[in-house]
This record gives structure tokens, sequence and C-alpha cells, in this order.
């Protein structure tokens, strides 16, 4: 999708919360991501020599005493995530698609079964290339 390769884990984390729970709760995370940054970004600039130390999926500015939950991503990682995560194609979708349809549609219940998880699959690629061309347009001013 073209989000920097040290951000990847956070997409992917980030694009999983959304296909498996949905995409509220993926931008509420996304939005920790972008609240870590520029929380950084302002350290930097009142704080020249401030210096993160790693942790397994956390990042610690000692001189402020901070944890930065996640880390933080970069502004056109985030970009891509929020195009990544546009969409309503989530196991939630699945089980509202077939309760609607099935109502509708009584005897096809099998084949709407079958349906709607490669109408899931579909949806995501749709969201995945968005994000390919917001990723691609991208510029920082």
């Amino acid at each position: 999708m073209g989000a920097t390769w040290y951000d990847c884990r956070n997409v992917g984390r980030l694009i999983g919360v959304k296909t498996f729970l949905n995409e509220f709760v993926a931008y509420a995370k996304l939005s920790e991501l972008i609240k870590n940054r520029e929380y950084y970004e302002n350290a930097t600039k009142f704080f020249p020599n401030v210096t993160l130390v790693k942790g397994f999926d956390d990042w610690v500015v000692p001189q402020l005493n901070k944890t930065l939950t996640f880390g933080f991503m970069d502004e056109r990682s985030e970009v891509i995530s929020t195009y990544a995560l546009c969409g309503f194609a989530n196991l939630g979708s699945i089980g509202i698609m077939l309760g609607a349809l099935g109502v509708m549609a009584p005897n096809r219940k099998s084949d709407l079964a079958r349906t709607v998880v490669r109408a899931m699959i579909a949806g995501n690629v749709a969201c995945f290339l968005t994000a390919c061309i917001a990723g691609l347009l991208y510029e920082k001013f």
C-alpha cells in the first residue's frame, strides 16, 4: 500500500482490528497513534534532546516520563491507514448481511453464506486499492 516499513506492524494491527472487530475501534486506535506522533513532534520542538527508548510495542520518552502506547506512525502511513480502514467489510457485516438477505431469500441461505465471505474479501480489497492510490498520490507539504 505504500506505508513505510517500520509502520507496517501498526498498519497491519489496524487492519486486523478493522476486520475482526469493526472500523470504529480501528479508527480509535489510529487516533491514539496520531496523538502519539503529535506529542513526540511537540516534545522535540521544545526539548531538542528528547530520546526514544523502544519497548516491544511501546516507545518510552524517559526525559518526560511518558509512554507512547504502540508508538506512532509517520503522516504518510496515517493517510494510507485512514483509507485502508474506510469500509464496512468486517465479520460483523457478514452477520448483518446474512440476517438481512436471509429474510428476503430464505431458500437461498446456503448460497448467501458462501457469497458473503467473498463479498467481505472484495470489500477489503477495494479499500486496500483505495489506500494504494492514496499512497501514490500523497505528498507531504
